[in-house]
């Protein structure tokens, strides 16, 4: 079912990427880097940038009275399986932590949002251990899960204070609360990095 998701969100993503899609993922873009900061296509942050961007405009994004996301809305008007439907339902948009790679080659997550480990399938990731990032995860079934391509990892020195809001955050068991948190993440990230990255991470992620 690997292959399946990612032909999906590779159809959706192209459907939107010329003719009459092509203004609402414009029109989402203007959206998402209101809401996080805006990075210049020189900036070596760019790609994971525009990573991220894709997956929220897929997963989270909504053009409907009903709030279906971008990629369900499709998914819906093509009569897919309801297998595939489901996996895209409940994106896990969450705050995760690299903990290591176990015996059996899987990626090993802490969840920190959520406080729950999930289990990756063999892969490279590109973090080493005790990375701290925003990311999304698809539940495919009890033992599999599929980790989106946008990555946004936060600075070392800003992990502490990340952890003990989103300890707080949890607390409240309000998905939308978690929403604004991670958005909010995303835009201090932006910020420290127009800082020059030198200024002590502490300083710029404040709650």
């Amino acid at each position: 079912m690997f292959s399946e998701i990612k032909q999906y969100l590779a159809t959706v993503l192209a459907e939107y990427s010329g003719g009459d899609g092509y203004e609402i993922l414009l029109k989402a873009k203007d959206e998402y880097f209101a809401l996080t900061g805006t990075i210049h296509e020189e900036n070596d942050e760019y790609e994971h940038k525009m990573n991220c961007f894709n997956d929220w405009f897929l997963l989270h994004y909504s053009t409907e009275k009903n709030g279906a996301s971008i990629i369900c809305d499709y998914l819906f008007r093509k009569e897919a399986p309801k297998e595939i439907m489901d996996v895209f339902k409940a994106p896990n948009y969450a705050l995760f932590e690299f903990k290591k790679t176990n015996s059996k080659n899987q990626v090993v997550l802490k969840d920190v949002l959520h406080d729950k480990t999930i289990l990756l399938p063999e892969m490279k990731i590109g973090l080493i251990e005790d990375d701290l990032f925003i990311g999304r995860t698809l539940t495919l079934d009890t033992e599999r899960n599929y980790l989106m391509k946008g990555i946004c990892v936060l600075p070392q020195d800003a992990k502490s204070v990340c952890a003990k809001q989103a300890k707080r955050v949890r607390k409240l068991h309000v998905p939308t609360e978690e929403t604004t948190f991670l958005l909010t993440l995303e835009f201090l990230k932006t910020k420290w990095l127009r800082y020059g990255r030198h200024i002590d991470a502490k300083k710029i992620f404040v709650f």
